[in-house]
């Protein structure tokens, strides 16, 4: 894959997941729509020369209740693969702090994500709200590309002024949590409300200071704190990192990608080629809370 050049057009935006390119509105029949869709690929492809030009287009998410509708973009030259789902934790309606989280988890996950917190105390670390994103807008970017640049695939960069963007774009709906050493922040995590999910997005930290130091997983946490006070009813955690995920209670939601080569000869060698940045198996099964409950 690191030989691999090409430019991509993305019905999608690699900086989400889920539905980002395609939208239908609420109601309708999606199954009766989607060959229109397709069309519609096919006509923005022929008229518009920046997607014309390209070797790749890629379809980004396909849920599981949208496969059998979307195989008609199989018709018009797409293959389908499956992409790392995107881990969900479902909020008990009857959970009205973090603490009640924590309670609902069996013994080993309660005792460890409290261990978490005394780790960081031992370590004169804290948990806070971050409200002036333009005044720690090179902590935040530099903390963010620690990550980003551990990852095998990098679609998309962010650039300085994203998150202070993003911060007064959505205003009390976006809320940045920090983990401070003294003054200095070893790691945070976005979240945005959107309705009735809290989407845990943007996240960074000190690379030495996570092998030390629960940053990470402790920060994952406060997405669900951040949900269970705006009233959500779900975390959504997006790719990535899936096993620690699966520890808080997440649970895998299938996506599905589809691709299309501009060459018809090459289209049928697209599939194994992209299979190498799908993800080789599901995260691990976990069962973390004393008891189920209706989501």
């Amino acid at each position: 894959m690191a030989k691999v050049r090409a430019q991509i057009f993305m019905w999608g935006n690699f900086m989400g997941w889920g539905y980002s390119g395609i939208a239908f509105a609420p109601g309708i029949d999606r199954a009766y729509w989607w060959p229109m869709v397709a069309d519609a690929m096919d006509s923005a492809h022929k008229v518009d020369k920046g997607i014309g030009s390209v070797e790749l287009q890629l379809v980004l998410d396909i849920s599981d209740a949208d496969t059998a509708g979307a195989g008609n973009l199989e018709q018009h030259g797409f293959r389908s693969m499956p992409a790392e789902p995107d881990m969900i934790l479902a909020i008990d309606p009857a959970w009205k702090s973090f603490d009640d989280y924590r309670a609902a988890l069996k013994s080993k996950y309660r005792k460890a994500s409290i261990e978490m917190d005394k780790e960081l105390s031992a370590a004169n670390c804290v948990i806070g709200k971050l409200t002036d994103m333009d005044a720690y807008a090179d902590d935040l970017i530099g903390l963010h590309l620690q990550v980003h640049e551990q990852s095998v695939n990098r679609f998309v960069t962010l650039k300085r002024d994203f998150i202070p963007a993003l911060a007064r774009r959505l205003g009390d709906r976006f809320i940045c949590t920090v983990i401070r050493q003294d003054s200095r922040i070893l790691g945070f995590v976005t979240t945005l409300i959107d309705d009735d999910t809290a989407i845990a997005y943007i996240v960074g930290h000190d690379t030495k200071a996570n092998r030390d130091l629960p940053v990470y997983l402790r920060l994952l946490q406060t997405a669900i704190e951040d949900g269970i006070r705006h009233g959500c009813k779900r975390v959504t955690y997006g790719r990535t990192a899936l096993e620690p995920k699966a520890r808080l209670g997440a649970v895998p939601v299938p996506l599905t990608v589809y691709g299309r080569h501009k060459n018809p000869i090459v289209g049928p060698l697209l599939t194994p080629v992209l299979q190498q940045i799908a993800p080789k198996s599901g995260p691990p099964l976990r069962s973390p809370f004393k008891a189920p409950f209706d989501s």
